[in-house]
């Protein structure tokens, strides 16, 4: 890693292989939130060709500051066999610091470096998402609960912000992260197999050619992690629950649209 001051931002500059494909990009990061912010803007010319960058401590939330435990939701073909007993790791190795990397230009988390999450179990039963022109995934997937532990990173809110700021971002910007916002995604660097509390099993029936066409998607299962944390218990309780009391199994529900 090396140090540079550009546009009078001093910068930690690194080349990173950021999906372990043997080739490399170049990583900003800074320590300071209003030059991230500087540097995802382009308001200097100099920050043009900056694309990707770590996101600073400062932007980071801690569930140690929230008075009641956090959940969120991930998709995931791979069977609770697998996730109840490993949880989740970001699929890259790099960086070697610890550190959630956003892409300029896609207004999104560059998710090799994170393990990416929602607030609603809606969004989880997009993802794997069908994309045009590209194989069809799995008619099924899995939707696992999982519990937020220490730093995480709300990769929704700098959406928000990239897309309310039409002072500060052009108006390509602005859309790609309007379009974003909607999975409310955000994102950690693992989660423990202790903090996946549940999964749903899901059928998707998609209306189009792309995820964004919308479509359906079936209840088909639930099943709790018998090897979650005790502090998890109730809430897996919760979703039992939840899935019992609206007689959930084989019902129909909506796949989210941008």
């Amino acid at each position: 890693m090396t140090t540079e001051k550009i546009g009078g931002i001093e910068l930690y500059i690194e080349n990173v292989d950021l999906e372990n494909s043997g080739q490399t990009q170049k990583v900003y990061g800074t320590n300071c939130a209003d030059d991230f912010w500087a540097l995802l803007s382009n308001e200097r010319s100099v920050f043009a060709y900056v694309d990707y960058l770590w996101v600073p401590p400062d932007l980071k939330r801690n569930t140690s500051q929230s008075s009641r435990a956090l959940y969120a939701w991930r998709g995931d073909t791979r069977p609770p066999d697998e996730i109840f007993g490993h949880g989740f790791s970001r699929r890259g190795t790099s960086p070697a610091t610890p550190a959630i990397v956003y892409r300029k230009a896609d207004q999104d988390l560059a998710h090799y470096t994170a393990v990416c999450l929602s607030g609603t179990h809606e969004i989880g039963a997009l993802f794997p998402p069908k994309v045009p022109d590209q194989p069809d995934p799995a008619a099924e997937t899995w939707v696992y609960c999982v519990r937020l532990r220490g730093y995480w990173c709300p990769t929704y809110s700098i959406q928000q912000r990239v897309y309310g700021n039409a002072a500060r971002f052009g108006a390509t910007e602005r859309q790609m992260a309007r379009q974003n916002l909607y999975a409310r995604e955000l994102a950690v660097l693992n989660v423990a197999y202790k903090d996946v509390v549940a999964a749903i099993r899901v059928r998707r029936d998609w209306a189009g050619e792309g995820y964004d066409a919308g479509g359906t998607f079936t209840y088909l299962e639930l099943r709790k992690n018998q090897w979650a944390a005790s502090d998890n218990k109730a809430f897996a309780d919760r979703i039992e629950n939840w899935w019992n009391t609206n007689n959930l199994i084989n019902t129909q529900n909506a796949l989210p649209t941008p």
